[in-house]
């Protein structure tokens, strides 16, 4: 793996918070600056501009009608159906008891999304709104979640209390709760291979069984993880604290994981994303305003 920087983006007054490739490979951001951008994927020119949170911009989801759905700290959810250079709001979901730090639609078209006052928040599509369907109130604050819809699972990290907890969403009761060494503050730190998971601790990496609910094995590493990004069905890539980029192979018939790969890019990386179509990585740093985009090299 070698990597060609192709540009950096600066359109945001302040931290990029996170980064999306929609469906049709345009990029959407969001930031500390309380708006969000969509980029136009050949020439990198923002199209679009969105100045509708009030405050700082958490996280950005494409829902499966295409449209975009945004978190943010002014406690609301908004969805916004996009055009090639406009866009409509056309869903809001007030949420003023907190602020929403991530979420997620499942299979079954609701909305789940995570708050800073430890409540996991289910929300389902009636009569051209959403409604309050299922609220659970935690001990603990969760700040990652993925969907697993091949079992009905969602799977929560608490990396301030290293736990990883198992959830049916259609029976709305918790199946179990891991307990870990350590696991890494990301806005991916889960990532699901097969009936496998990979989760991320500090200089850790967990493989972890889904139907079993166990943990399997843990390497341990010279680095700590920062941000991750499945690449393939076989291949994943991490960020670390130390400016490497790290290409790593998962063979989870025999649950092995090797590196195939590191270049040093400098920036300690706060997230990453991969555009399959450009094979472009997406890099954003916890230092600067820039979106850097690379080339993938064979």
């Amino acid at each position: 793996m070698n990597i060609q920087l192709i540009c950096e983006i600066k359109y945001h007054k302040e931290q990029i918070t996170h980064i999306l490739i929609l469906k049709d490979n345009r990029i959407c951001t969001s930031s500390y600056d309380n708006s969000i951008i969509i980029y136009n994927p050949h020439t990198y020119i923002k199209d679009i501009i969105i100045n509708e949170h009030t405050d700082w911009v958490s996280y950005l989801y494409q829902l499966y009608s295409d449209n975009i759905m945004s978190a943010s700290y002014d406690g609301t959810l908004k969805i916004f159906k996009i055009n090639k250079q406009s866009y409509k709001v056309v869903n809001i979901i007030n949420f003023k008891e907190d602020a929403i730090i991530k979420l997620i639609e499942l299979k079954n078209e609701e909305i789940v999304f995570l708050t800073g006052n430890k409540k996991i928040c289910f929300y389902i599509y009636e009569n051209k709104i959403y409604k309050q369907n299922y609220i659970i109130n935690e001990s603990i604050m969760y700040d990652d979640i993925l969907e697993l819809n091949k079992y009905n699972l969602i799977v929560l990290s608490s990396n301030s209390n290293n736990i990883i907890l198992f959830f049916n969403y259609i029976t709305k009761k918790t199946i179990k709760k891991l307990f870990l060494e350590s696991l890494i503050f990301s806005q991916q730190n889960i990532l699901n291979f097969n009936q496998y998971l990979i989760a991320f601790g500090f200089k850790l990496i967990y493989i972890i069984d889904i139907k079993q609910y166990k943990l399997i094995k843990t390497i341990k590493n010279d680095f700590s993880v920062t941000c991750s990004i499945k690449k393939d069905n076989e291949n994943f890539i991490i960020g670390d604290n130390i400016g490497f980029l790290r290409l790593f192979n998962y063979n989870y018939k025999f649950q092995n994981i090797k590196e195939l790969k590191n270049i040093y890019v400098k920036d300690e990386m706060n997230s990453i994303k991969y555009n399959k179509k450009f094979n472009t990585i997406l890099i954003n740093n916890n230092k600067n305003i820039f979106l850097k985009i690379y080339n993938l090299l064979k």
